[in-house]
């Protein structure tokens, strides 16, 4: 998804709360609220390994396509549907 913040945008973060990734892109939506201030909204769900692996596949079968080939945490998605990615390619969408 090609962003250009001319719009507003709903970031849903979910992961494993002890996970680095999760918490670097928990500051980079931080940064971005900062930057864009009422355009970005977000949704950070965090749970333990055990509740994660449950969420996600939960996730994967109610969403489908990319979704369902993701592994590991976190996985980031934009406006309840569109499929974003783990930390590598959220932060490569959010810059």
């Amino acid at each position: 998804m090609q962003k250009d913040f001319k719009g507003s945008y709903h970031i849903t973060l979910a992961g494993v709360i002890s996970d680095p990734d999760y918490h670097a892109c928990a500051k980079c939506i931080e940064e971005l609220k900062k930057q864009y201030g009422a355009k970005i909204q977000s949704m950070e769900l965090q749970f333990f390994k055990t509740q994660w692996e449950q969420y996600l596949k939960r996730l994967q079968n109610e969403m489908k396509g990319e979704f369902y080939h993701h592994s590991g945490s976190p996985v980031v998605f934009v406006n309840g549907r569109i499929y974003i990615g783990g930390k590598a390619s959220f932060l490569e969408w959010a810059l």
